[in-house]
């Protein structure tokens, strides 16, 4: 919560949780940023997993493409995420394509900062679609780069799916 929200604003949602009935948390570490009376009254509720995703190709058929799925802001660090791809695609892994899913705010500075680091052409942005997992099924991994997280729906997802999925160590418990 203080990655989102401001003193003022945390002062104003620990009084609401305060007077509420009962608080939901996605984890123990969101849970953790409460006040003991916010705490005794609250659950830990993870995010559920969906019924039907499609089962990972395997790496036997898999492309050379890693994959992430999020919203297009600041906190999902997704810079950090095209450069670390640069880093491993530039000389001895040719051929790799990173593919973001998703729409927001950062689309034209990630594009730009792909083509700053020369990788522009192995570097695409589509916009968030429905069938995302039938899309990606085929990828050798999912990253995700996030600052923080409750638990991250996609990360659930491509694991519950059988994809070797790497995901930044952040606040919030998602790691």
């Amino acid at each position: 919560p203080p990655m989102v929200y401001g003193r003022c604003q945390m002062r104003q949602v620990f009084r609401l949780c305060s007077r509420a009935s009962g608080v939901v948390f996605q984890t123990p570490d969101a849970q953790a940023f409460y006040p003991e009376d916010v705490q005794r009254k609250s659950a830990i509720i993870p995010n559920p997993v969906m019924d039907g995703l499609p089962e990972w190709i395997g790496s036997d058929g898999a492309e050379k493409r890693v994959v992430t799925f999020c919203r297009l802001e600041s906190q999902k660090n997704l810079p950090l995420l095209i450069e670390a791809f640069a880093l491993f695609a530039g000389g001895r892994h040719d051929g790799w394509r990173l593919q973001i899913f998703g729409d927001g705010s950062q689309r034209a500075a990630l594009l730009k900062r792909a083509a700053e680091l020369g990788i522009g052409g192995s570097v695409s942005i589509e916009p968030f679609a429905a069938d995302v997992h039938s899309r990606v099924r085929n990828a050798t991994m999912f990253v995700s780069s996030s600052d923080f997280e409750g638990l991250q729906n996609a990360l659930i997802e491509c694991m519950a799916m059988g994809m070797p999925c790497i995901a930044t160590d952040c606040l919030g418990g998602g790691a």
